[in-house]
């Protein structure tokens, strides 16, 4: 007997509207900011996301997020502080998202 290929697809996948889910790091809004600022980004598939922020020397300054999203846009909020809860100083600094093998930065100035 001949084998029949039948797929089914889980009724989230038919239904998105034919939209492919990207992986994504928006520019943070507002920018420059002061006291805060959002980060808006896209996660292609389910799994572990991390979205870091660095200063110019390349030191890590805060984990925003480190855990497992959903595909689809997602917001995190950083309001200038270290991991240690200490506002960081004026200048420029970078958010950086990991999601499996993407990885992307944008800029982002705190003004005090």
């Amino acid at each position: 007997g001949e084998c029949q290929n039948t797929w089914d697809f889980p009724s989230d996948v038919a239904d998105s509207g034919g939209i492919v889910g990207i992986n994504r790091l928006y520019q943070n809004s507002p920018n420059p900011f002061n006291p805060q600022t959002t980060i808006r980004f896209s996660v292609a598939k389910e799994g572990r996301v991390r979205l870091l922020i660095y200063d110019v020397t390349g030191r890590q300054v805060r984990v925003l997020v480190d855990g497992d999203r959903k595909p689809g846009i997602h917001s995190a909020f950083w309001d200038g502080t270290d991991d240690k809860g200490h506002p960081v100083g004026s200048g420029v600094y970078w958010s950086q998202m990991e999601a499996g093998s993407f990885l992307s930065n944008r800029k982002m100035v705190v003004l005090k």
